[in-house]
């Protein structure tokens, strides 16, 4: 007798079991429905919005206009006092161009000036050198003479052309 009333407890209470069952899948569909009734109830404010904003728009169009207008104006000045910055500092930059350039013209032509001096006491020194040299040599006091007026008139000679002995 037990298992038959356990039997059918259990059929009387599979109903039971079914509801039961199909919960979480019923509050999946409520969490669902909250949320999309969330989601309707913020596209029907954003709606409310646009819609307070456009009757606004209607009602302050002048007004807009006229800020409009006054932020066109500022920015014309504005304009106006960027373009006056950069044309002094254009005028700054095109004579500090040409100090500069005057400026290292000169520091070139002393660099050359330098230059040119070291390169001649050197190949003065040069010649002295070879001069000597020819001297212990045994060079005549002629061809030492011919030597020494070579190099007094610019002739320069080079390691490659010594001077004749």
């Amino acid at each position: 007798m037990m298992g038959k009333v356990t039997g059918r407890v259990a059929l009387e209470l599979g109903v039971l079991h079914d509801n039961l069952a199909a919960m979480p899948a019923a509050v999946r569909g409520y969490m669902s429905r909250e949320h999309q009734m969330l989601t309707w109830h913020t596209l029907e404010g954003d709606l409310e919005a646009k819609q307070k904003t456009l009757a606004e728009m209607d009602k302050t169009k002048v007004k807009r206009v006229e800020e409009l207008r006054n932020d066109i104006s500022c920015l014309e000045l504005s304009i106006g006092a960027a373009r006056a910055e950069y044309d002094k500092i254009k005028a700054a930059n095109l004579s500090e161009t040409a100090r500069f350039a005057a400026e290292r013209r000169a520091e070139y032509m002393q660099m050359l000036e330098n230059f040119t001096a070291t390169q001649v006491a050197a190949a003065e020194r040069s010649a002295e050198v070879w001069v000597q040299l020819a001297g212990e040599l045994g060079a005549t006091a002629d061809e030492l003479a011919a030597v020494r007026a070579n190099t007094n008139t610019g002739t320069l000679l080079t390691a490659a052309q010594p001077p004749v002995v």
